[in-house]
């Protein structure tokens, strides 16, 4: 036990692999209303959320709560929803379904006193589930199947402990007799389902060649494959055991995911792999779970003990921050050896196995007590500028090099055994020599603070300043050998404003042989491009032609590799800026350009590839982003139109399509409230909203976070309120709309008002 126990807290990062934190959003009862538990949760076909409360059903569409009680307030054990987008619902002592009442708002209606005398429900009803034959409850030890608008009772055949649904077909496991089939309105025992009889089953999942995948509490995993049960060899089995499973999930990428009531949530792959764990530690509000469903956008959704958590899950980012022991903003990165290591304002952190943790962890290197501002993995060592000194860590001991307070590095691209240091208070360099990284010379003649460096030519370096343009220095000779002196007879040039760059810092990049600038400007061009003949710098506002980008506003943020690797950010015509990760194929000289999803680190610049799907972003935290092998289809989404409201308090609308949809006004209503929503998730500050008083408003409004709408002095006409969303991608839905008519002053009959 101690053993596994072990191995499945060290790999919840995947035998080292760095994975971090994947963005969890928490709902408590400060949000919404209703009992902190929730036993069950899922999505309709309007991508609605709904859970199983302990006071009734919660609905979420994205924006608001709203509760659903039932007829005595009680707890709300599970929930189905079928092809008609009908909401069923299993509670204590309670059976039935949602309907929108006159108004269109969903109110609970009871089959209980549908349910034959004979077989009166007098137990909670723990399971529903939807089925091309009917809608199956479990009450207690009973099975009632609604069909047809009658209840069929199936016949007992003991005491039912668990129900389970895979696809069409429906499972039970009953106490000391094993795991049943409901099989033509009959409960036949599976093929060696008498493996279950003293074993408690708690998901049933599918599995890959038409099998099933069965959870239990009390052994751990086993495969039915439709003639025999067997032991599924996997690495959770003392995890689930111990931590008390109690629900399961299949998810699109093959894997699987199990809550439990100790241990939070826990994913395997199909080869019973761990792929992670996610708990408290990594965000959930408490780690016992109740219910899961999987939304349209492969969210997690978990009902809990103490409200409800939405996971980002398939996302290609995962983030590291303070509680993977990193401090600090982020300045620079580097591989070393096999190992990440991370620079920060607050010193240098390694991506280490923790013994006190049981997994891994960022560590700070105590040795060095400054901030860390560039790292270069190069020969056995890795050199680090931090404000006390250039560093040099190499086999695990640490040895300072100088007292300069760095900048920036750049290892010569002409020389490999030369390195730049960009300092507080100019250049100087670093030769590796006699085996060793000696500090070499001291350009005098700068004394700009050098942000960014690069070389063209034989012997010419560029450096970008944080104040003033850049700056060109030629030297008689950079290949060769280590300088004996500090070199001489160097021509240096300064360009700024007056050679067409703005004020301010600017970086330097060699991209495709060509020299580019990058400014820090809010107005006017980003990019710039040296023009020898006149010795001055244009804006290049050609760049994003050669990526497939539409803007004349594309600049790179961050260059690797003298562009192999580059994240462009891109100002489009219609004003929304995105960003790209564009990798350069050597072989073929074609670009392959990303977007990049990015709305939740839109601010994180520093920037680390591993390969050409694999990088870093750095700033007051860490993002790990792998570009997905398969783009992501974002499915479309609807808007709807959520309450309207005349005068302070009269609602007129409740929000689900109901028979009357163009109600007549009285002159005297004459002050509506449109309220309204989108059921997104994924960053739902992002999301927008835009809406038009056909008849009233001109044009469209502009788009906003508002989620209503209020409008006064309506005169008599015919009138049609249309609203839409926009999702953080730019994908815009079809306008919902809302007819009514405001009758002439003196109508006396005039609509239900």
């Amino acid at each position: 036990m101690l053993l596994i126990t072990s191995l499945l807290t060290s790999q919840s990062a995947g035998d080292g692999i760095e994975l971090g934190d994947p963005f969890i959003r928490n709902y408590t009862t400060e949000e919404y209303p209703g009992h902190m538990q929730n036993w069950s949760i899922t999505q309709d076909r309007n991508g609605f959320i709904y859970a199983g409360n302990g006071n009734g059903v919660l609905e979420y569409d994205g924006e608001s709560w709203r509760l659903i009680p039932l007829d005595d307030l009680n707890a709300v054990r599970s929930i189905a929803i079928d092809e008609n987008n009908v909401k069923w619902v299993g509670g204590d002592r309670e059976l039935g379904y949602l309907e929108p009442d006159s108004l269109g708002f969903l109110r609970y209606i009871s089959l209980k006193n549908k349910i034959p005398p004979s077989h009166a429900l007098t137990a909670n009803v723990w399971n529903v589930f939807t089925t091309n034959v009917g809608v199956v409850f479990r009450g207690g030890d009973t099975i009632y199947i609604w069909r047809n608008g009658v209840f069929q009772i199936i016949p007992n055949k003991g005491r039912i402990h668990t129900g389970f649904q895979v696809g069409e077909r429906i499972f039970f496991r009953l106490y000391e007799k094993g795991l049943y089939e409901l099989q033509d309105g009959k409960l036949n025992l599976i093929p060696q389902g008498e493996v279950f009889k003293d074993i408690r089953v708690y998901a049933a999942l599918p599995f890959k060649d038409n099998s099933i995948l069965l959870g239990t509490r009390d052994a751990g995993l086993f495969v039915y494959d439709g003639t025999s049960v067997s032991k599924f060899e996997n690495e959770i089995d003392d995890y689930l055991i111990s931590n008390r499973l109690y629900n399961g999930l299949h998810l699109p990428d093959t894997t699987y995911a199990f809550t439990t009531l100790r241990g939070g949530l826990i994913i395997i792959g199909e080869n019973g792999k761990i792929r992670r764990t996610i708990t408290t530690k990594n965000g959930l509000l408490n780690d016992e779970i109740y219910g899961i469903c999987l939304d349209d956008r492969n969210g997690i959704w978990l009902g809990l003990q103490t409200g409800i958590s939405h996971i980002e899950h398939l996302r290609p980012y995962t983030f590291f921050g303070k509680k993977m022991g990193l401090g600090g903003t982020v300045d620079a990165f580097a591989r070393h050896k096999g190992k990440l290591y991370v620079g920060t304002y607050d010193g240098i952190h390694s991506w280490e196995h923790s013994s006190t943790e049981n997994g891994y962890r960022f560590k700070r290197i105590d040795e060095i007590n400054s901030g860390c501002t560039s790292l270069l993995s190069t020969n056995d060592c890795l050199l680090a500028l931090t404000d006390d000194g250039t560093f040099e860590i190499r086999n695990g001991a640490i040895e300072k090099l100088n007292n300069l307070k760095g900048v920036f590095s750049y290892r010569s691209q002409i020389d490999t055994n030369r390195i730049f240091i960009g300092h507080k208070e100019g250049l100087a360099t670093l030769y590796f020599f006699e085996g060793a990284w000696q500090n070499e010379s001291t350009i005098g003649q700068i004394d700009e603070e050098a942000i960014s460096m690069t070389e063209t030519g034989t012997n010419t370096l560029w450096l970008g300043t944080r104040v003033d343009g850049v700056v060109k220095i030629e030297f008689p000779s950079m290949r060769g050998e280590k300088w004996k002196r500090n070199p001489e007879n160097l021509k240096i040039y300064h360009y700024n404003q007056k050679h067409g760059l703005p004020h301010g810092w600017n970086k330097v990049y060699t991209i495709d042989g060509q020299l580019r600038v990058t400014a820090n400007t809010e107005m006017g061009p980003p990019l710039f491009k040296f023009d020898a003949t006149a010795d001055s710098f244009i804006p290049d506002t050609e760049f994003g032609k050669k990526f497939g980008l539409d803007s004349v506003m594309v600049h790179p943020l961050a260059v690797q590799d003298n562009g192999t690797y580059m994240l462009l950010k891109s100002l489009s015509i219609a004003g929304w800026p995105s960003r790209f990760s564009s990798y350069k194929n050597a072989q073929t000289g074609k670009y392959r350009v990303t977007k990049l999803q990015d709305w939740r680190f839109s601010g994180h610049y520093k920037v680390f590839w591993e390969n050409q799907n694999l990088f870093w972003l750095g700033s007051e935290d860490v993002v790990r982003y792998e570009i997905p092998k398969n783009p992501e289809n974002v499915p479309p989404f609807k808007t709807f139109i959520r309450k309207v409201i005349s005068g302070q308090d009269s609602i007129i609308y409740g929000g689900v399509q109901v028979a009357f949809n163009n109600p007549k006004l009285k002159h005297s209503h004459r002050g509506l409230r449109f309220q309204f929503a989108a059921p997104i998730f994924d960053d739902s500050q992002s999301k927008t909203y835009q809406y038009f008083l056909k008849g009233f408003d001109k044009e469209w409004s502009n788009w906003s976070h508002e989620t209503q709408k209020d409008y006064t002095n309506i005169y008599e006409g015919d009138y049609q309120f249309l609203v839409r969303a926009k999702d953080v991608h730019g994908e815009v839905s079809e306008p919902a709309f809302f007819l009514f008519q405001y009758c002439p002053l003196g109508i006396a009959l005039c609509g239900p008002i």
